[in-house]
């Protein structure tokens, strides 16, 4: 008599699209799961930790709601995201022998919640007609990711002229930057 040796097994692999979003923007996770073992899969279960539900897309290809060896089962699920985010999803099935098997995989999304503050100031709060007027302007990121095409003006002093701040002239206004701003009326 031949002895077959089970040898089950199972893998999902995880995607996010996109994998940088704005604060409150969806992302589609999508969810590769393939049978790796040599014997059909049953109750083949899939959750996220932080996004439901997973539905079925396609990949039971008779239809039998049973993974033979040769198929791909496809998932997805979709949410907003107001925060960077790292969710895991988890597979698990049961194999021809009632034993389990499971598997899990991560997805990282970046979600940036932009932020911008100005602290304009001067010297002097009463001049004489003619006098020049001095405006500084401290700009910092109140964000959490840095910020390009950084531009100030002013609705009554022109030019407003940029003095110092870029620590690292990356032409990004990081975290940890002051920006500051000058301008003469």
């Amino acid at each position: 008599a031949t002895v077959r040796v089970i040898n089950p097994g199972i893998e999902v692999v995880k995607s996010a699209n996109p994998t940088t979003i704005y604060s409150g923007n969806v992302v589609t996770y999508s969810y590769t799961v393939r049978n790796t073992g040599n014997s059909t899969l049953n109750t083949v279960t899939i959750s996220d930790d932080k996004c439901s539900p997973v539905t079925f897309v396609s990949g039971d290809a008779n239809n039998n709601q049973q993974m033979e060896v040769t198929e791909t089962w496809i998932y997805r699920c979709t949410t907003s995201l107001t925060v960077d985010t790292t969710n895991t999803v988890t597979v698990n099935a049961k194999d021809e022998s009632g034993g389990n098997v499971t598997d899990t995989d991560t997805a990282v999304v970046n979600v940036i919640n932009p932020g911008i503050n100005v602290d304009k100031q001067t010297t002097v709060t009463t001049v004489a007609s003619g006098t020049v007027v001095t405006y500084t302007y401290a700009v910092t990121n109140s964000g959490d990711d840095p910020l390009t095409s950084v531009r100030v003006t002013d609705d009554k002093c022109s030019p407003v002229t940029y003095v110092n701040g870029d620590t690292n002239s990356n032409s990004r206004l990081d975290l940890t930057e002051v920006w500051n701003y000058t301008c003469a009326t």
